[in-house]
């Protein structure tokens, strides 16, 4: 078994005997993460990010928040780590591309403790890119990703989450199928693609886990029983009737994280407080911790105060709405602007301006711009040639103009916007474009002024 090769990988995480918060869409940032490992959870999951955006993204070390930052290209943080949980957090990829996976896993392999790839997501946009549970009925191409890590990757154990097939015999062939793959352990959920969490586990689907636990060499990892899970004890008991080795929680964390601890679940307006000091702390967006709070209160949200956190506009209203006081995160020291326009060895000029159609609404934009200074100069329209990268299937261009080739190194979503960023990045060295991708419109009147 290929899995043996990995025992070296899995021992640095240990997934035998855990309890294992789920991967969650908005919740499992860093605040939330940081909360559940400090209540009792031994491992933590990101929440699902997709190969695409991550692929794209730039790694960060945040000196002022002493986090790992994983930056997209218009500067949204994207996956933010720290030290805290580098040894027990797993990122969740959403992918249907080996490749793509690789160059991902390779990003942030030295930063997290495993990588996870998501098989059983039942979601629209999931499935129509060909991810989550797509991958169910794809099951070359989920070995395919499995192996194309675990060959490459020897850092972090790789893994998988997936769900119930209609019979036990085809949910053992796909998992056994994984395993062969390289993958280090396979967290199950047990329902079916197309049931909703609401729906109870069923006898038959709770024998279906207790024999995958039964018949894989590898951890097993039961998730999809929040609807009994109430207290630690439930923890417990869920975890020895579903004979797996490892239990992952999800809904019930979600609306309680202390249901980690042994000690038994905290007042929840305690965990709201510790919850939002973290957020603080590490500079978490305002939506997604405003989401991630009203999880919490979700048994409150028809109270005064839940309608007063729903209508909070900012953190200090939000945490005094809470009895807390905010405090800002560490500010960043201040740093020289970093140089925007250089030469490649080709003697193509790139810069790193960005296109944003929204910050150009009317006629003037950076195609049309670069097209009057060409006018103004009795020079040839400009020129450009766009191509797709096939590592994230995203668009770079560049523009001849003015006896020059141009380049913006931000990629773009189509080969139109491409091409306005490679204006943008001649305009750049021309300093008619700013640094947020805006026109500077007396300095562009300055530059088609005609020459008597």
């Amino acid at each position: 078994w290929p899995w043996e090769v990995m025992a070296a990988a899995a021992a640095r995480l240990e997934y035998r005997n855990a309890f294992i918060l789920a991967p969650m869409v908005r919740i499992g940032t860093l605040p939330s993460r940081l909360l559940n490992l400090r209540y009792g959870a031994d491992i933590v999951y990101s929440e699902e990010l997709i190969d695409h955006k991550l692929v794209a993204c730039q790694r960060v070390e945040n000196a002022a928040l002493e986090s790992v930052d994983f930056v997209a290209p218009d500067g949204k943080v994207v996956f933010r780590t720290c030290a805290e949980e580098k040894k027990r957090v797993v990122l969740q990829m959403g992918t249907c591309s080996p490749t793509r996976a690789l160059a991902v896993a390779r990003l942030v392999e030295h930063d997290v403790a495993g990588i996870d790839i998501n098989m059983g997501c039942p979601k629209d946009f999931s499935i129509k890119g060909g991810m989550g549970a797509a991958l169910l009925k794809q099951p070359d191409t989920a070995a395919a990703i499995i192996q194309t890590l675990a060959d490459n990757i020897k850092t972090v154990p790789i893994t998988c989450k997936i769900r119930l097939f209609p019979t036990f015999p085809e949910t053992l062939a796909f998992a056994q199928r994984m395993v062969a793959a390289g993958a280090a352990a396979i967290a199950v959920h047990a329902r079916l693609t197309a049931q909703r969490p609401r729906e109870p586990v069923t006898p038959e689907q709770l024998e279906f886990v207790r024999g995958l636990a039964a018949q894989l060499p590898v951890p097993v990892i039961a998730n999809g029983f929040s609807l009994d899970l109430k207290t630690h004890a439930d923890l417990l008991a869920a975890r020895t009737a579903s004979g797996c080795t490892s239990l992952m929680v999800a809904r019930a964390a979600q609306w309680n994280p202390s249901i980690f601890r042994p000690a038994g679940l905290l007042p929840i307006d305690e965990v709201a407080r510790e919850y939002l000091a973290l957020a603080a702390r590490w500079d978490n967006e305002f939506g997604n911790t405003k989401f991630c709070l009203l999880q919490l209160l979700h048994d409150s949200l028809d109270s005064t105060r839940g309608e007063a956190v729903l209508a909070a506009k900012d953190f200090p209203e939000m945490f005094e709405i809470m009895g807390t006081t905010y405090t800002p995160p560490p500010a960043a020291p201040a740093s020289p602007p970093a140089k925007r326009v250089c030469v490649r060895d080709d003697g193509v000029v790139e810069a790193s301006v960005p296109y944003d159609p929204r910050l150009h609404p009317g006629i003037i934009n950076p195609k049309t711009a670069l097209g009057a200074v060409c006018r103004a100069r009795a020079a040839p329209i400009p020129a450009y040639e766009a191509f797709e990268r096939p590592i994230d299937r995203r668009f770079l261009a560049v523009c001849t103009a003015l006896d020059g080739r141009y380049a913006s190194t931000v990629p773009q979503p189509s080969k139109k916007y491409a091409e306005q960023a490679a204006a943008a990045a001649c305009l750049a060295a021309l300093g008619i474009v700013r640094a947020d991708g805006t026109i500077d419109e007396v300095a562009l009147r300055v530059q088609t002024v005609r020459s008597e």
